[in-house]
C-alpha cells in the first residue's frame, strides 16, 4: 500500500502564500501574483481535475467548507510531465 500525504488545503495555501512572498522579496519569483491565494486554490483544483491529487470536500451547516488534499508519491511522475509541457509552452514565443 502506497503512503500518501493528507493536508487541509487552507493550511497548505497559507504556507505556500507566505513562502512565495519571501521568495519574491528575494528575487527568486518574478511575479508577485504567483502568491495570490486564489491562484494557489485554483491550481490545487486543477491538480485534482488532472488526477495528480484528490480533494475531499466537507460542508458544514454553517456554510463553512473544509477541503483536504491527498497526494500519493507515485503521482510525482505525472506532475513532472505536466511541468515539462508547461515549461516548453512558456519558452515558446
Amino acid at each position: 500500500m502506497e503512503l500518501s500525504i493528507v493536508i487541509e488545503q487552507k493550511d497548505l495555501v497559507n504556507y505556500l502564500h507566505e513562502s512565495i512572498i519571501t521568495l519574491y522579496q528575494k528575487g527568486a519569483v518574478r511575479f508577485v501574483n504567483s502568491c495570490l491565494t486564489e491562484v494557489l486554490e485554483v491550481a490545487f483544483n486543477r491538480f485534482a481535475e488532472l488526477g495528480i491529487c484528490t480533494a475531499q470536500v466537507y460542508n458544514y451547516q454553517t456554510d463553512n467548507q473544509v477541503i483536504y488534499l491527498q497526494c500519493k508519491p507515485s503521482k510525482g511522475k505525472v506532475l513532472k510531465e505536466y511541468i515539462k509541457i508547461l515549461s516548453a509552452m512558456a519558452t515558446c514565443g
